[in-house]
């Protein structure tokens, strides 16, 4: 079996995070696969470090012209840029995937016309499935693989919890790479409420953007002294590990890689009710729920799980256990290697 898979965005995200570590555990069942996406971008460079054939994304390939001609599936990984004819050409003889990983919003009726094209389109979850059969997508061309990590880098996390609630200061994390700022500012005004409440004891660290901006926010804000403004860093999953809450502070429907690194490691999150990125989380069992943008939402949720350690160490293990049983790079290997092979023997 030969398979490529297309990525035509830079960013390093859930999406490019599936396509690499997928790409390698196929590999080590015998399946030849190979990368087209951005040159100069992180997921080039990783498979080149992973040993997995990758190439940059050539301005023709946009208008259907593949190179090598003797792939037998071209998996599709919510692309951004990339034309119907792209779809029409590279469909000639060949099974097409489609994974609906990333909301299209205004641009969704799009997949309507290149329905033709597509063997099957892969979801995420049940959100993503919703809005595809709403198109109407015909539902029996739908087929559901959640996104999967590898849990082992995050298992040490998990083991030190216990422990960890009962040691203070408490640490409240998030991590966004929002350009506008607008969800790291979210972040700043959350701490200021809960710093209302819980004045001692709890510091509160922001991983991504170090905008100078932030900083003078905080300032103003009196919390200065409360947090930290770090850049992104490799060891996330040491910060996980004295994480007693990660928070995610986005307005928009989407997934989030350090949201299920966070729930791997075992601390409690607290999450914006928001299509896909709350999708595998069960309100009070492996997170919190609250209402996107609204401070006192947030800052009740924070406080409830900071004042119960019962509470947090039920969400703690239960947010482990959903992604150890649910979201392994084996499991969805497992599933994404079954629709090829279905995809394959159909005529």
């Amino acid at each position: 079996m030969k398979i490529l898979k297309i990525v035509d965005f830079p960013e390093w995200n859930i999406i490019s995070y599936q396509v690499l570590h997928l790409a390698v555990e196929l590999k080590k069942r015998g399946v030849n696969v190979f990368v087209l996406c951005p040159q100069g971008s992180r997921l080039y460079a990783e498979c080149v470090k992973n040993q997995i054939p990758a190439n940059f994304l050539g301005f023709l390939f946009k208008f259907g012209v593949v190179k090598n001609k003797d792939y037998d599936i071209i998996h599709f990984y919510s692309p951004k840029s990339l034309s119907n004819l792209t779809y029409k050409f590279a469909g000639k003889n060949k099974k097409i995937i489609f994974s609906y990983m990333k909301f299209l919003n205004k641009s969704l009726l799009k997949l309507r016309y290149i329905e033709k094209y597509i063997a099957k389109f892969i979801v995420p979850s049940k959100s993503f499935y919703d809005n595809l059969c709403e198109i109407p997508i015909a539902k029996e061309n739908i087929f559901t693989i959640i996104p999967a990590i590898k849990t082992t880098r995050w298992e040490s996390a998990m083991r030190v919890k216990p422990m960890m609630f009962n040691t203070k200061p408490y640490q409240i994390v998030s991590i966004s790479m929002d350009k506008s700022l607008k969800e790291q500012f979210l972040f700043l005004k959350i701490a200021k409420r809960v710093l209302e409440i819980f004045p001692e004891d709890v510091l509160f660290t922001l991983l991504g953007n170090t905008s100078s901006k932030l900083r003078d926010m905080a300032r103003e804000l009196g919390i200065s002294s409360k947090v930290n403004i770090l850049a992104d860093r490799k060891d996330v999953p040491e910060f996980m590990a004295i994480a007693h809450v990660f928070i995610k502070t986005t307005f928009i429907d989407s997934l989030s890689l350090s949201l299920i690194e966070a729930q791997a490691s075992g601390v409690p999150c607290v999450i914006p009710r928001l299509k896909g990125l709350s999708d595998f989380t069960l309100n009070g069992k492996n997170g919190i729920l609250v209402e996107p943008g609204n401070i006192d939402s947030y800052s009740n949720g924070i406080i409830k799980i900071l004042k119960d350690t019962v509470l947090s160490l039920r969400i703690s293990n239960g947010a482990f256990n959903y992604v150890d049983n649910n979201m392994s790079i084996n499991i969805a290997a497992n599933l994404l290697l079954s629709v090829y092979e279905e995809v394959l023997t159909e005529k």
